[in-house]
């Protein structure tokens, strides 16, 4: 078994809605095809899962529906699922630190 752990810092794993940004494509063509050409691994679905824990819950979750011929199983753990009040009373900086770039700009004026 081959576990890979990528630190994605604050990009949620995913490619930023205004493409400035783009981790999701980073793990397809860095990440994944690094460890498939360094390895021995089985490439076929049935031998392929995919988890994430906190933040990289969104990922594993979006990666598995995004691409399901992909990935056997999806394990998405302690999920950082926020209320729409807490969304709403974030403090502006905390918001601009984790969503902004990768939601969308005006995400948090739609949701109020």
């Amino acid at each position: 078994m081959i576990i890979v752990m990528p630190n994605a810092d604050s990009s949620w794993y995913i490619n930023s809605y205004d493409g400035k940004e783009k981790y999701e494509d980073f793990f397809y063509q860095g990440i994944y095809a690094a460890y498939e050409k360094a390895y021995r691994i089985k490439t076929d679905k049935k031998y392929r899962g995919i988890a994430g824990f906190i933040y990289g819950w969104l990922w594993c979750y979006v990666y598995a529906i995004k691409i399901p011929q992909l990935f056997f199983g999806s394990c998405p753990l302690s999920a950082a699922v926020f209320p729409d009040d807490q969304m709403v009373d974030m403090p502006d900086n905390n918001w601009e630190m984790y969503l902004d770039n990768y939601m969308a700009a005006d995400l948090k004026a739609r949701i109020a």
